[in-house]
């Protein structure tokens, strides 16, 4: 459809299109978590039965899997990636995976009272992140700073977790980094609160403390390339939050997944009631153009459906579905140099004595 945004005499044309699916089903039903490696031109799979799965995007086709622990969790790639981490379901235990070797060795950390195994990953610009970990029911668990020069694993006391001591944070806390990997989203699971944080990779300070009032566990969210936008599920609706994480609007009905682009000012959502992955401007949140996915989704869930990827080119997107996972090759939004060209368009129009009718 078109969409027409008046400004005083100007009207801005937006193509919005209601596109057939443009995407390509990679069959893997096991996925847990995925990362795109640019070097290598290829997307890798984290999966519930220990192997981590490689799709060749020259050749279109899986490559064989490596096997890499038990049962997989989440996953990033080191800036120059040489090296791939991933959680597994093995107490005490991070995976790392040489590239492109495939060769395995495992960083070894020692457990916290009830703590069992590795959960999250992230890796910051400077070859440092976090993870996050898993515990033996419901409780509270150390967060660690992965140091990818030394492999080694150091619990950080000074993070703001919601224990309040030694910087401990709930269970399963999801990690989400800024595209530059310049900062991280910690989103702290299992509690009715919402606790939330975040952490400065080129500082190596946390940043922020708030609670939302409602539980983040298994919610998507995601940060913008200049790291002054969040993206927070809220049931059925996605909250942009500032960097204070200061609420600024909802964006209704999009509960099945969220990413920036880390090359235009656009951010991606999934609707799991229109089965479509909507793109947004992120000046307004007008609507850019939608896809259809292909295939009937949900909700996001951690490590589930609704976990996204994308290249750091920003033409490959990459949505996990009850299927495996979607690859998208992402139009260029023609609006977007139609809305930057607005302006010059409305001075010459000011021009005019008057508007025609």
């Amino acid at each position: 459809m078109i969409r027409a945004i008046t400004t005083g005499c100007l009207a801005v044309f937006l193509l919005v299109s209601s596109a057939a699916a443009q995407s390509t089903l990679i069959s893997v039903s096991t996925r847990r978590d995925h990362i795109f490696d640019p070097t290598r031109n290829a997307l890798y799979i984290t999966t519930n039965n220990g192997l981590v799965q490689r799709y060749d995007l020259a050749t279109n086709a899986l490559l064989t899997p490596w096997t890499v622990g038990t049962s997989l969790f989440g996953v990033d790639i080191t800036p120059d990636a040489s090296a791939l981490y991933a959680g597994d379901s093995v107490s005490g235990v991070l995976r790392k995976v040489a590239l492109p070797s495939g060769t395995v060795s495992s960083l070894n950390y020692t457990l916290d009272s009830g703590e069992t195994h590795s959960f999250d990953v992230a890796i910051g610009a400077n070859g440092k992140g976090l993870i996050t970990t898993n515990f033996g029911g419901s409780g509270w668990v150390p967060i660690r700073e992965l140091n990818t020069a030394t492999d080694t694993l150091t619990q950080r006391t000074d993070a703001p977790g919601s224990f309040g001591f030694n910087g401990e944070v709930r269970n399963r806390t999801m990690l989400n980094r800024s595209p530059d990997r310049n900062y991280i989203l910690v989103t702290e699971s299992d509690s009715s609160d919402g606790p939330m944080f975040g952490y400065n990779n080129i500082s190596d300070t946390f940043t922020g403390n708030t609670s939302r009032g409602y539980s983040l566990t298994q919610v998507a969210s995601s940060v913008n390339r200049s790291r002054q936008i969040i993206a927070l599920e809220s049931g059925s609706d996605l909250h942009i939050l500032d960097p204070s994480f200061a609420f600024q609007r909802a964006l209704t009905g999009m509960d099945g997944g969220n990413i920036f682009s880390p090359t235009r000012d656009v951010l991606y959502a999934v609707s799991s009631s229109a089965d479509q992955l909507v793109a947004f401007e992120t000046a307004n949140f007008t609507e850019l153009f939608r896809l259809n996915v292909g295939e009937n989704v949900a909700a996001s869930s951690a490590f589930d459906a609704g976990v996204m990827s994308i290249s750091p080119s920003g033409d490959r997107l990459f949505l996990s579905t009850p299927a495996g996972v979607r690859m998208f090759v992402v139009p260029e939004p023609a609006s977007l140099a139609m809305i930057a060209a607005a302006p010059l368009l409305l001075v010459r129009r000011r021009r005019l004595r008057r508007c025609h009718r």
